[in-house]
């Protein structure tokens, strides 16, 4: 079989996701350590095709995923790879981003609450393009977890997963794996609606009949899950982003996002709903619900849209 290099990609990710610890996204983007320690935690990414958005920039989805991996990590820094951590709130604020080149997000973690019901963690992150200008910063809480369901120590992987990984042929998956190869191939086959990865996690937002007003709804699975099986956190932003985005008028971008994480992503599919609040001369302001399958509301984000010229 002739494959694209995106559809290479998966299937080297999927091998790589054989081994228990990081989670398929990780493997995909091919996410890699560089620096873990008390004076900062430091996350690589290359963009490229494989993590383009239709316009062909880096997608909201893969950018938040690199700043919540790398939130998370700085305060892995501090608690131990075993660490469960769990995003209680983030805030991103989005320059211009990138079409190419590595990029890097450096994260550090700021506090550790004396006080409280649970362990709580606090830390920032800034996301440097390769000309080293700032792409996107922010800050998140976390919540530092028992390790309940027994998951592995965190991988923290210091060099790349993916180029080490076979490339596996389709009488090689299990049914699981399958599923993912599916989309993998319907995404590859539907030009005109979004970029391979859009297509690939299914973030495809489409305006509501109620001006203003945009809904998307995105299928659970391995290919957007945490190492618990969860939605990824960064998923989730990079669904409210593109949600938010596409209730906004034509010509505008996000500026900022600012989320809670309610409930995690459990179920065959999320909603989301976003919701222009004010839409001014140059200013936009939105808000974004998103559901699981039952209809209980798991996350909640505020985002900011600006005029483009």
């Amino acid at each position: 079989m002739n494959l694209s290099p995106c559809a290479r990609r998966v299937l080297q990710a999927l091998a790589a996701y054989r081994t228990p610890g990081w989670m398929f996204a990780g493997h995909y983007l091919d996410l890699v350590y560089t620096q873990v320690d008390k004076a900062a935690t430091v996350v690589e990414m290359q963009v490229g095709a494989h993590c383009a958005a239709a316009d062909g920039r880096i997608s909201p989805a893969a950018l938040s995923i690199l700043a919540d991996v790398a939130l998370a990590g700085a305060v892995r820094s501090a608690f131990g790879p075993s660490a469960r951590v769990a995003t209680l709130t983030i805030r991103l604020s989005f320059a211009a981003l990138p079409t190419h080149g590595v990029l890097r997000a450096v994260a550090r973690l700021q506090q550790i609450p004396a006080s409280g019901t649970m362990p709580t963690a606090v830390a920032s992150v800034d996301i440097h393009a390769e000309d080293a200008s700032v792409c996107c910063s922010g800050a998140a809480s976390f919540a530092v977890l028992e390790n309940r369901l027994g998951s592995a120590d965190h991988p923290m992987p210091r060099s790349s997963t993916l180029a080490a990984a076979p490339v596996l042929s389709a009488h090689e998956l299990d049914d699981t794996e399958q599923a993912v190869w599916e989309r993998a191939l319907q995404a590859g086959q539907q030009p005109g609606r979004g970029s391979f990865i859009e297509q690939f996690w299914g973030i495809l937002p489409e305006p509501a009949s109620t001006p203003g007003q945009a809904r998307c709804r995105v299928e659970s699975g391995i290919h957007i899950g945490n190492r618990s099986g969860h939605v990824q956190g960064g998923v989730l932003l990079g669904v409210a982003a593109a949600t938010c985005a596409a209730a906004m008028p034509a010509n505008w971008q996000l500026l900022d996002l600012s989320a809670q994480f309610l409930e995690p992503g459990i179920g065959p599919h999320i909603d989301a709903t976003a919701t222009a609040l004010r839409s001014g001369r140059n200013l936009a302001v939105m808000d974004c619900r998103i559901a699981d399958a039952a209809g209980q509301t798991i996350f909640c984000a505020q985002a900011s849209g600006l005029r483009g010229r």
